[in-house]
């Protein structure tokens, strides 16, 4: 039996072989192969992020459901309720990186600068927010000229 079993194996590799490696027709069939190969691999990482996204979304989403229908009543821990409001800033304004976020027993202190623009929805993604109680608003808020180039990242200026 084993001797049929690699018989057969040496035939298929060899005419798999022949396949790939043939002089007329191979470097066609080569290039054909790396290409679905690769196409591929694109394919799965598009698929692997899209679909962890749609994983988060849920979870937020499970999340706020069940904080609206009051099945959150414990303080969350500071860090993590910072977590999550950077993470909804991220999806409310347009440069969340210039916004300091500071959480005490589910009170949120926003600091730093923003469009007059996006103030509101600034506030209302905090709000909605997992564990959040109220936002302390400590944000200077500017107004920006149609043109304008981008708005300063230092308070106070």
């Amino acid at each position: 039996m084993n001797k049929r079993w690699a018989m057969l194996s040496g035939l298929g590799l060899g005419a798999g072989l022949m396949y790939i490696l043939d002089p007329s027709a191979g470097r066609k069939r080569r290039k054909a192969a790396v290409e679905k190969a690769g196409s591929i691999r694109r394919t799965s990482s598009a698929l692997g992020r899209a679909s962890r996204e749609i994983g988060k979304e849920a979870w937020g989403l499970l999340a706020e459901a069940r904080s609206a229908l009051g099945g959150d009543e414990e303080i969350e821990d500071d860090g993590v309720l910072e977590g999550r409001v950077r993470d909804r800033m991220a999806r409310a304004v347009t440069r969340p990186e210039i916004v300091q976020v500071s959480a005490q027993s589910g009170v949120v202190t926003l600091a730093g600068t923003v469009p007059a623009a996006e103030f509101d929805r600034l506030v209302s993604a905090v709000l909605r927010v997992r564990g959040v109680r109220d936002v302390n608003d400590q944000l200077d808020v500017r107004a920006v000229a149609d043109g304008a180039r981008d708005f300063e990242d230092t308070p106070g200026d």
